[in-house]
């Protein structure tokens, strides 16, 4: 049932994104609104815009080459034959954190859902053979040093873009990439767990909102949107600094709009031992 759930969604919203790029007639711009005078966000910022695209970019930021002084890290993929403990780690703590269970649990059986441990533990499963199936896409690593104190860290990206199902979430390994570094990783993740934002499971919806159809709105709620399929993460270089930024695709704070209509762009830096937000930009397709 999930995966029929998540097919027809994500066909759903191509499809309104496909109207939306119709009605634009002109690429958007990323508007600075936090950082202004800063270096690195000035620069940035034209970076972004040298792309001239239609809507946010939401899986990865694109570098210009114009732009000398940025780079990206190198990803290539876990193996997956060597590193199957790793990936069952890693898929318990984005559960944990990260996951709301209602994804995969019937839309027939929402109004039965009091999340108790059955339901729990039957939505566990589900997940989990949504996770085994893409073990050949995702799963990219790279040596960057994240954290910026001169040691290159292992880290992980929970990058699936073309499945339009996940996100892209970012997590920091231990040295021989046997376990999470639980340290590192809650720096580069800076968003809310979902235990944090205190949302709950699903949230009321009406007509006229993004991405919502006539079943949704005939239901009259929908599940809250979460981190693990609608936040994006992507790592970028800046001369000797590394930062990294984060785009929501959908969030409950929207309030029914898309995102390249209320989005934000945040880009972060880690400095001793830190996560500091430096710069924000607004994304703006109306001018």
């Amino acid at each position: 049932m999930k995966q029929k759930s998540l097919s027809f969604f994500t066909l759903i919203s191509f499809a309104l994104v496909s109207v939306a790029l119709a009605n634009i007639a002109h690429a958007g711009r990323y508007e600075l609104i936090k950082g202004k005078g800063v270096e690195v966000c000035e620069a940035y910022g034209k970076n972004l815009n040298l792309s001239k695209s239609r809507l946010p970019m939401h899986c990865e930021r694109a570098v210009s080459r114009e732009m000398k002084d940025f780079h990206k890290p190198e990803w290539i993929r876990l193996d997956f034959s060597r590193s199957y403990g790793l990936l069952g780690k890693i898929d318990r703590f984005l559960w944990e954190r990260d996951a709301n269970p209602v994804y995969y649990f019937p839309i027939t059986e929402w109004r039965q859902w009091r999340g108790t441990k059955e339901q729990y533990d039957r939505a566990w499963k589900s997940y989990k053979i949504d996770r085994d199936r893409r073990t050949i896409i995702g799963h990219m690593t790279s040596s960057v040093d994240i954290d910026n104190d001169g040691t290159p860290d292992n880290v992980y990206l929970d990058e699936t873009c073309s499945s339009g199902a996940y996100g892209a979430l970012l997590l920091v390994l231990n040295s021989d990439r046997t376990d999470l570094d639980y340290a590192k990783t809650k720096l580069v993740m800076p968003h809310p767990s979902r235990k944090e934002q205190g949302l709950g499971e699903f949230r009321t919806v009406k007509e006229g909102d993004f991405g919502i159809g006539p079943n949704d709105v005939k239901r009259g709620y929908m599940w809250v949107e979460d981190s693990l399929h609608d936040v994006f993460y992507d790592v970028f270089r800046y001369r000797e600094k590394t930062y990294f930024d984060q785009w929501w695709r959908n969030h409950p704070n929207f309030q029914g709009k898309a995102d390249f209509m209320v989005g934000k762009l945040h880009v972060f830096v880690i400095e001793n031992h830190e996560t500091q937000e430096i710069c924000t930009y607004r994304y703006n397709n109306t001018d």
